[in-house]
């Protein structure tokens, strides 16, 4: 990873959430329903550049934590909880392993997948699994419609 710094800091003020109306309900029951919504209000004014910089510097993929002349730290969900004021709760998955349906059935509620591209993916994995790649990309996708609707 790598940071480019010219001189700014970065600022969120010009960033703004999609109103809640019918056109964007898709949006907005989605971020209801996960609980997230505070982190659509918790931001800093201004970011640091050379703070993010400087921690990009440090930030150790191999290991997922970042190198500090203190030590090595990481991020803990609850560090994030913490910090944002978001509540953890619940249980992410079932202690046991989930059926083939079950996989389908978190895709197309989860994540919007059509039946067919949920059993494709869950095919090609030969379980109730999604790849990164397939996950990022669906990511990057609704990321794009967000954007496209501001």
């Amino acid at each position: 990873m790598k940071g480019i710094s010219q001189g700014k800091k970065l600022s969120l003020k010009n960033l703004t959430l999609p109103q809640p109306d019918a056109q964007n309900e898709w949006f907005w029951s989605e971020v209801n329903m996960s609980g997230l919504t505070p982190l659509l209000t918790s931001a800093y004014e201004n970011i640091s550049h050379g703070f993010v910089c400087a921690m990009l510097e440090r930030w150790h993929e191999e290991t997922n934590s970042f190198h500090l002349p203190v030590g090595e730290i990481t991020i803990t969900l609850e560090d994030v909880a913490c910090l944002l004021g978001i509540p953890i709760t619940g249980r992410l998955l079932p202690d046991r392993k989930l059926t083939r349906e079950e996989g389908i059935e978190m895709m197309q509620v989860d994540i919007l997948f059509t039946v067919e591209a949920a059993a494709k993916e869950v095919g090609r994995q030969g379980a109730a699994h999604i790849s990164f790649g397939v996950l990022k990309r669906r990511y990057k996708k609704f990321l794009n419609r967000c954007n496209k609707l501001l």
